[in-house]
């Protein structure tokens, strides 16, 4: 864990300083008719936001998804433990998971590209804007400079919000608002196949209640105690459940004396329909956020000048 952590960090340093080298001394060698052509806004964008994607956004998308891995790993094998039959459910949601991920990054790879290209016009209008501020007072011209970036926002928007909605997930102060989730196409979609693991896994621990041992029973309690969404008020007994309003969080309730068996299991399996939503979420952030490497990587295909040496080599 240690050591990918490490790797991830250092690699990702590297790779950075490398991308963006490579991108300056593109630009740079690239001759004056390249930057006739290329409004200057595309240029801000590719040092400042794609970089910075490529910076921090790739790497803690990474770190994060190798935390949820093993997390994932460390869930399911006290699951299994706990409740054996459990795994003939999670292993196809796992692929339906992976289905699901796959068939929304087809689309949001696309909407993260047309919100970056939307994003390089506002660059060149706010350059344009401040380098001819004294021409555009003394002709009065300032509304329709205005309105002319609100209408680059706005076309900016129109790409940057349906992923937005799709994807996002919202958190509160509380555990109660950090367990709400903005209504979109991929959070509906996790939750519905969460709900069916819940589902399944309750009534395998239901049917398999006599066989469970009472150490591995002790285990799954002692790790689901670290839950921190809100306990479901029919796994409570009737001594702590709210009289109204949000309920308890999970570790309000470490003294009471949990349903045995099949809650301790439904609570193991909250923990991995949450990973398994957030590894789907990172694992989409990363791939959208690979764009901006292609998008640095654009520049190394454009003409260049020719070689300060050319005449000491004896070539054109």
């Amino acid at each position: 864990m240690f050591g990918t952590t490490l790797a991830i960090a250092l690699g990702g340093i590297v790779a950075s300083r490398r991308l963006h080298a490579d991108l300056l001394h593109s630009v740079l060698r690239s001759p004056m008719s390249f930057f006739e052509a290329t409004p200057s806004g595309n240029l801000l964008n590719r040092f400042s936001k794609e970089v910075d994607a490529i910076d921090c956004m790739i790497p803690d998308g990474l770190k994060m998804i190798l935390s949820y891995v093993f997390k994932l790993l460390e869930v399911c094998i006290i699951l299994l433990l706990a409740t054996p039959l459990t795994g003939l459910v999670l292993l196809p949601l796992t692929c339906v998971y992976i289905f699901i991920q796959s068939f929304y990054v087809a689309s949001s790879c696309q909407l993260r590209r047309l919100e970056a290209v939307s994003r390089s016009p506002i660059y060149s209008h706010f350059s344009e804007t401040v380098q001819g501020a004294a021409v555009i007072r003394a002709f009065g011209e300032q509304r329709r400079f205005v309105l002319q970036a609100d209408r680059r926002i706005d076309r900016n928007q129109e790409a940057y919000f349906p992923r937005f909605v799709a994807t996002r997930f919202r958190r509160g102060a509380n555990a109660a608002s950090r367990c709400r989730r903005v209504s979109s196409w991929l959070a509906v979609n996790l939750e519905f196949l969460g709900n069916l693991l819940v589902l399944a896994a309750a009534v395998l621990a239901v049917r398999g209640r006599e066989e469970l041992s009472a150490g591995v029973v002790g285990l799954a309690v002692t790790h689901s105690l670290q839950e921190t969404q809100p306990v479901p008020k029919a796994m409570l007994t009737p001594e702590v459940q709210p009289a109204g309003g949000d309920w308890p969080a999970l570790t309000s309730v470490i003294p009471v004396v949990l349903r045995p068996g099949g809650t301790v299991t439904v609570l193991l399996c909250l923990q991995v329909t949450g990973i398994l939503s957030w590894i789907v979420r990172s694992w989409t952030d990363v791939e959208n956020n690979i764009v901006s490497v292609e998008r640095v990587k654009e520049y190394e295909d454009t003409e260049k000048e020719v070689s300060c040496s050319w005449r000491a080599e004896g070539g054109l």
